[in-house]
């Protein structure tokens, strides 16, 4: 018995590279954080530029994305050289720059932004330690319930003030 293969996806080759690069670099699905319909657009983009009837696959498309970016960052570009000319080389790996460029602009917002959740949570816990000093010092008269909050906060958050130290 002799099975025929009747899938209809293809392999990819420079000239396909190519075509996925630019609607990458064009729609930029790294950018955002759900982003399986930029995707759906790249595949839908890459596959209306076939013309012989095969896909690809919106996994194939991720695949080859992370194939050819670690290539391109660990600077093994011979091999892609040798399987396409050098118009097609010099163009994508123009391409993969920029891309490439794309995925770390988006992993600095990234990063970015969850350090400004750490700075905004830090500042929630001092903000907090900082009302219980005030509510312990109520149980304090005058002048030194005011010493024991700025005391308080100068020694957990190293707190300068320009306050005039109060004396008893």
């Amino acid at each position: 018995m002799s099975s025929t293969s009747t899938s209809t996806t293809i392999r990819f080759y420079p000239g396909l590279d190519i075509a996925l690069l630019k609607e990458v670099a064009a729609i930029n699905p790294y950018g955002k954080e759900k982003n399986a319909k930029e995707w759906d657009s790249i595949v839908d983009n890459v596959n209306s530029t076939l013309k012989n009837g095969k896909t690809v696959t919106h996994r194939g498309c991720k695949d080859r994305m992370k194939t050819l970016l670690k290539a391109h960052r660990k600077a093994e570009m011979q091999s892609l050289k040798a399987s396409g000319t050098e118009e097609e080389f010099t163009e994508r790996d123009a391409l993969l720059t920029e891309v490439n460029e794309l995925c770390t602009e988006a992993a600095k917002v990234k990063e970015g932004k969850k350090e400004a959740q750490e700075d905004e949570k830090k500042k929630e816990e001092q903000g907090k330690d900082i009302r219980e000093a005030a509510m312990q010092s109520l149980k304090r008269p005058g002048k030194q319930a005011i010493r024991t909050v700025l005391e308080y906060s100068m020694k957990k958050y190293g707190i300068c003030t320009n306050y005039i130290c109060l004396q008893d």
